[in-house]
């Protein structure tokens, strides 16, 4: 079971965290972080174990522990204040710290603790559910020590890289370990739906390490620590940096905007290479285009393989939402497909991802669960085996919602509610209104050929 690398503990603070973000009030310097160049070491030179002693004494500085009082929830069983820590780096001197957004995401309260014992209070800049990253500030000014930040993409099978945080408790904790696999997609830590393309490391990373730093052997941060596998020795998985990077001017101001093309996917198979004229499983396989949709708008269509999205090869279905959602929306971006086995190539002007109040774009407005919803085409309807007026079409599901929680993807087809057959957003929306506060409704789901179950508590 893979989870997040919280650790629970009882520090003895409690200070209200504001809930205006540090954004609002201060202008956030540029650069945000130091870039760490190549540094001393390059793939090929002999390495002395004096390198980690001097990596270590030259990052730690710059590394904290993170102690968070938790803010009370409806459904805790315990009484008294809950408490949380993790660990976080800080990457300007004016007191940015990055961490992991599972670390203050419920946080009344946050102190920061220093290598040299100071402690300092903190407050949440930005946060981003889909990623696992928080920005933070610190309330008393620097300046403070900072960490540079490297080059992900420069990674590769078998590199050296070092993890420091505070592992249960213990802290500025030095481990060191190889990189162990690249590009993992498709995990969830603590069932949460994320964007995801993990470094796995043997580095020893156990519940406290959240948000702390994973370090190349020139000192410089690669990733952040994010979840460990409980049920195995030497496997962890950090963000890559370069997906920090991307996020980080966001974080800063406060506001996560992502673009968005607008349709559904699956994997590629064996029997969709051959049919599209592919020579390997590569790419991902659009099986619903939204109406009015950027995707729409250029001539995508149902049964495309987009194998090139912006310059950069899809290797999966998985890959293809982190490309599209930070391609921004200046200008058109060039995507590649394979249709029946000819190669098209289209100019895709991307719009911003529709919140949860946006219109007709997305099909339809979003219900109380954090569903988008749409009739589904009687095509679809007759290969599903369904019936004339059964099935409606999730569209797109809202970060961090109900239903995203509850495992809702965008893709599926909602056969019954509580079960009772829904052939039409406004059934789904009927069933969803007749709940009682509290209560669960049970969905079931057609999901890529397979049958689901998920439940719903209503709102």
């Amino acid at each position: 079971m893979l989870m997040c690398c919280l650790t629970v503990v009882l520090p003895a603070f409690a200070q209200e965290v504001s809930d205006a973000a540090a954004s609002g009030t201060t202008e956030v310097p540029s650069p945000l972080w130091t870039d760490g160049g190549l540094g001393r070491f390059s793939a090929d030179d002999p390495l002395t174990f004096g390198a980690f002693r001097e990596l270590a004494a030259a990052v730690s500085p710059a590394v904290v522990c993170i102690n968070v009082v938790v803010r009370p929830s409806g459904r805790r069983l315990t009484s008294g204040p809950e408490f949380g820590q993790g660990s976080g780096f800080i990457v300007h001197e004016d007191g940015y710290v990055v961490t992991n957004h599972h670390v203050v995401e419920s946080a009344a309260s946050i102190e920061v603790v220093l290598e040299s014992g100071a402690r300092i209070d903190a407050e949440v800049v930005g946060t981003d559910p889909a990623t696992d990253l928080a920005l933070l500030r610190l309330a008393t000014p620097g300046p403070y020590p900072v960490v540079p930040l490297g080059d992900s993409d420069l990674l590769a099978v078998g590199d050296w890289v070092v993890a420091i945080g505070n592992p249960l408790g213990l802290e500025h904790t030095v481990t060191a370990g190889i990189v162990s696999a690249l590009g993992r997609r498709g995990l969830r830590p603590a069932n949460r739906a994320m964007y995801t393309d993990f470094i796995q490391t043997d580095a020893s990373i156990n519940p406290g390490n959240s948000g702390g730093p994973l370090l190349d052997i020139n000192g410089h941060v690669v990733g952040v620590s994010s979840a460990v596998n409980r049920q195995a020795n030497g496997i962890g998985f950090a963000i890559p940096v370069n997906m920090v990077k991307a996020l980080l001017p966001m974080l800063a101001d406060g506001e996560i905007q992502r673009s968005w093309l607008g349709v559904t996917l699956e994997r590629v198979t064996a029997q969709h290479g051959s049919g599209s004229g592919l020579s390997s499983a590569r790419g991902a396989v659009v099986t619903y285009v939204v109406p009015g949709s950027p995707a729409a708008l250029a001539g995508v269509r149902e049964e495309d393989v987009i194998i090139e999205f912006n310059g950069l090869d899809v290797e999966d279905e998985q890959q293809l939402p982190w490309l599209v959602a930070i391609a921004g929306t200046s200008t058109p971006v060039r995507m590649r497909v394979e249709r029946e086995g000819a190669s098209m190539e289209f100019d895709v002007s991307l719009i911003l991802e529709p919140g949860p109040d946006a219109g007709a774009v997305a099909a339809g407005t979003t219900d109380r669960f954090g569903m988008r919803l749409a009739e589904l085409p009687v095509a679809d309807r007759e290969s599903a085996g369904l019936g004339e007026e059964v099935g409606v079409l999730v569209v797109y599901v809202v970060e961090n919602s109900i239903a995203e929680r509850a495992g809702v993807r965008s893709g599926d087809v909602i056969v019954r509610v509580a079960g009772v057959e829904v052939g039409s957003p406004g059934d789904v929306e009927a069933a969803g209104e007749s709940g009682a506060s509290g209560a669960t409704l049970q969905l079931e789901l057609r999901r890529g050929g397979a049958i689901a179950f998920v439940s719903l508590r209503v709102p």
